[in-house]
């Protein structure tokens, strides 16, 4: 049966027509199909200030805003034809997607570790929600967290701050639901490209994969992740880009290839002559506005050299600068609007593939523009967030940069068989510092995993 012929019901009423899934959303099923080593899940840990609620509170808090996020309350279900399509599901089914974990107060902050590392192994399979959420308390009396993770065929990263942070910690009453299923436009003010930009832009695509990355050893991976993060002021970021000309995602990527250049786990180490240079997949959103739009997934995939072969930090910075310039306004952007949605559904698993493969990248680079408002859990409010990324098959770490608050958090997420990361995140503190320039006063950093 054709996806436009299948209708849903929800307690006993028939409620119209189940969306298709998009050939982006199929391609990244698939993929975990194919890799079943490879964990989609990706998320965030948001920190809160003072006592935590009890599990049947926070419950209460999500049951009343989930529907107003249709994608998560939905389920992806065959459709014939090859295809799935989002069924909705009773809210009761989704409520009880939500655990509590306890933590010993005598394991503290490390406790609090241990468990969200224990999460990550969890894993979010088709056949059900494409989501979880965990309560963690008890490491302290005056703090408790939340930890969330959604498959990416469910949403890319982008949404998660925005929309899913947003509308499940958000203290206002929820408004209509926004139709998530729906191809999202870019904007009333944004012309859809012509023929030129689109056919600039596919070529810009396909000479994004050239030439293919020389695959690290991969020796000793096993899959599970573990979490190490760091916070410090955006004022030190926007410094050190102001002064040198350039971006906050530049500097994130400047202080990241020095780390890489330290680091023991490093994949550039790994490399051989004569090309050591690792690459990172950096994905770039396709949204009119920073995490506008409904949930869902909206990007496309740019690849940045890093010049690990670089010593002075100042010169790697502007390589950097020199090549991110170049992604910007080269149609890459333009294509996607046109071909995300429309894409054969052999060529998205292509891609996603293709992308996701070590002969294209090292690790995984994402700067995710953080909540645009402050956010609480039941009079409780968020002190801090935390980006969860994932690792493709092959790739032994990733990084994800976010901002809430005018705080900014760098966290890696590595595999359990790399070396210790507990200092990875304090590496790329140091590094942003040795981007400032001399006799200068900047903000002092504040690190905390």
């Amino acid at each position: 049966m054709a996806a436009r012929e299948i209708h849903a019901t929800r307690d006993g009423l028939k409620t119209g027509p189940v969306p298709p899934l998009s050939p982006v959303e199929r391609a990244f099923l698939a993929y975990d199909a194919a890799h079943p080593r490879v964990n989609l899940a990706i998320g965030g840990l948001a920190l809160f200030e003072g006592r935590a609620p009890a599990i049947d509170e926070v419950r209460r808090w999500f049951g009343e805003r989930l529907p107003a996020l249709p994608r998560l309350g939905s389920r992806p279900v065959p459709a014939g034809r090859r295809r799935n399509a989002w069924l909705p599901l009773a809210p009761h089914a989704l409520t009880a997607l939500i655990g509590d974990r306890v933590v010993a107060p005598e394991q503290g902050r490390m406790g609090l570790i241990s468990a969200v590392d224990d999460l990550l192994q969890e894993e979010v399979r088709d056949g059900g929600p494409l989501w979880r959420a965990w309560l963690l308390r008890g490491h302290a009396e005056d703090e408790f967290a939340l930890l969330y993770l959604g498959h990416h065929a469910l949403h890319d990263g982008m949404s998660i701050p925005h929309r899913v942070a947003g509308g499940l910690l958000s203290p206002d009453p929820p408004g209509p639901p926004q139709d998530e299923h729906r191809t999202p436009r870019h904007g009333p003010a944004r012309a859809r490209p012509g023929l030129r930009e689109m056919t600039r832009g596919g070529a810009n695509l396909v000479r994004g994969f050239w030439p293919p990355a020389r695959p690290a050893t991969g020796a000793g991976l096993t899959g599970a992740r573990r979490l190490t993060w760091a916070f410090t002021d955006l004022s030190l970021l926007r410094h050190v880009a102001r002064e040198h000309r350039t971006t906050v995602n530049t500097v994130f990527l400047a202080a990241l290839t020095a780390v890489l250049r330290e680091w023991p786990g490093s994949p550039w180490h790994d490399l051989s002559d004569p090309d050591r240079r690792p690459w990172a997949l950096v994905p770039m959103s396709t949204r009119s506005r920073p995490g506008g739009g409904a949930v869902g997934n909206r990007f496309i995939p740019f690849r940045v050299g890093l010049p690990c072969d670089e010593p002075a930090p100042v010169r790697q910075l502007a390589i950097l600068h020199a090549a991110t310039e170049r992604g910007k306004g080269d149609g890459r952007t333009a294509a996607e609007s046109r071909l995300g949605a429309t894409m054969p559904g052999w060529l998205a698993r292509l891609l996603v593939e293709a992308t996701q493969s070590p002969r294209h990248s090292h690790l995984l680079a994402t700067n995710v523009p953080g909540p645009d408002r402050a956010l609480e859990l039941a009079g409780r409010p968020v002190t801090g967030f935390v980006p969860v990324s994932y690792l493709p098959a092959g790739q032994p770490l990733g990084v994800a940069l976010t901002t809430y608050r005018e705080r900014t958090c760098a966290a890696f997420v590595t595999d359990s068989g790399c070396p210790d990361p507990g200092d990875l995140a304090d590496r790329w503190l140091r590094a942003v510092q040795r981007l400032v320039p001399p006799a200068r006063h900047t903000p002092s950093p504040s690190t905390q995993r």
